[in-house]
């Protein structure tokens, strides 16, 4: 009896974390939604496509400042709390050093790309790495003791932070640099929000003192192979709207950014959230009961088939009249393109899942090989077919990439 209601208890409170998580993410993303309603209504459609591909460009630094560290550090915590500090000391210090050599080749390749021609949208975009790698920092330790409805609530202060900068910034004065200032300040009033709230419940996150180079090391080291996957992973998730912009025009890219900006925010709502929190709960039965857990990953699999098949027949009848109406004419195709990605989104999201029993098992390197192979695939079959093709080549060779790194896991 005891056991059944130790069961029950726990969860019931992965239910109210993932509930309450799931609320927040949803008025996350209505704000983020609506920042960006209001950019596609007030710029051009040239700078809307290009703030979204200066985005991706811009993602692939601010992976290479984070390392995939927090994950690794999460997982260390979680075995051993007693450690914390050691484990959040040498976190810090691998974080500072990564994301110093994220900076300095993001300016690097800016100027090789020819992003570098308005210093000032080069001056902001590279303060937002620095800024939302030390962000992210403490917010380990939230995760790593449980506190997801502290972590949820500086998410939504941060998106309701961002949206308003934004919203107000491009409502008086509708331009591409008055967003990229509108992140800047944004970030800079959320680093003051989450050290503060956080720094009152974890002190430790301001006691900092430089980890030794071998610790720091043997970090990054076994953070290296979930780096690689992710770059790789992120290469063929999100290179085809670099690609797209060189090839076509920041005009043209609009409607497929936008198509991956409303897809982005479906993905969030549906797993980051739900692994946040689910990720200690696979940790926990991984080492109890396996079966148990691969029972419930199938289980996870299928109502996220389900859910995504409800959303392409929808899309399909009554998407192009909600894109329109929303967006504006201009990107009416946006609701096409939307439809026709959803069956790789569907697969990122079945992936994004089960590779995670990977990292429990410390077989980053597998992970790896099957990024490489994704990318190398999307990459190799976009230089061939998006010239030729243009948009729906681009989909064609992401959906591709993502079915075969899923069914390689």
């Amino acid at each position: 009896m005891l056991k059944i209601n130790i069961v029950k208890l726990v969860d019931n409170k992965f239910l109210a974390n993932l509930g309450f998580s799931t609320v927040a993410k949803f008025a996350m993303a209505a704000l983020g939604f609506g920042a960006q309603v209001l950019l596609s209504r007030l710029l051009s459609k040239s700078e809307f496509g290009l703030i979204s591909t200066l985005g991706a460009f811009t993602s692939y630094f601010a992976l290479l400042a984070d390392y995939s560290t927090s994950s690794i550090t999460q997982t260390e915590i979680l075995k051993n709390k007693e450690d914390v500090e050691k484990h959040y000391q040498v976190y810090v210090s691998a974080k500072t050093f990564t994301t110093v050599c994220a900076l300095l080749l993001f300016i690097l390749f800016a100027f090789f790309l020819g992003y570098a021609s308005n210093p000032l949208i080069l001056l902001l975009l590279a303060a937002t790495i620095p800024l939302t790698a030390f962000v992210i920092m403490p917010q380990v330790l939230l995760i790593s003791f449980g506190h997801f409805k502290v972590y949820s609530s500086l998410m939504l202060v941060t998106a309701l932070l961002n949206a308003l900068f934004q919203g107000i910034g491009i409502w008086l004065h509708p331009a591409k640099e008055t967003y990229f200032i509108c992140l800047v300040g944004g970030n800079i009033v959320a680093l003051s929000i989450n050290y503060w709230l956080i720094g009152r419940m974890l002190p430790m996150i301001f006691i900092w003192k430089w980890a030794s180079w071998q610790n720091i090391f043997d970090l990054l080291r076994k953070s290296t192979p979930i780096l690689m996957g992710s770059f790789f992973y992120l290469l063929f998730y999100r290179i085809n709207s670099i690609v797209l912009e060189k090839m076509t025009g920041a005009e043209s890219v609009a409607d497929y950014n936008l198509a991956w900006m409303l897809g982005n925010n479906m993905i969030e709502l549906c797993w980051i959230q739900f692994i946040v929190i689910y990720y200690p709960r696979m940790v926990e039965h991984f080492n109890l009961d396996r079966s148990k857990l691969l029972r419930e990953l199938k289980h996870v699999s299928l109502a996220f088939c389900i859910f995504f098949a409800f959303t392409m027949i929808m899309t399909h009848f009554v998407g192009r009249w909600i894109i329109t109406i929303i967006f504006g004419n201009r990107y009416a195709d946006t609701a096409v393109l939307f439809e026709l990605m959803l069956p790789s989104l569907f697969f990122t999201v079945v992936f994004a899942l089960y590779y995670r029993v990977l990292i429990i098992l410390e077989k980053q390197a597998l992970y790896l090989v099957m990024m490489v192979a994704g990318s190398l695939i999307n990459l190799g079959l976009g230089l061939r077919f998006i010239p030729e093709f243009g948009i729906y080549a681009a989909l064609a060779t992401n959906f591709t990439a993502q079915l075969i790194v899923s069914v390689l896991i």
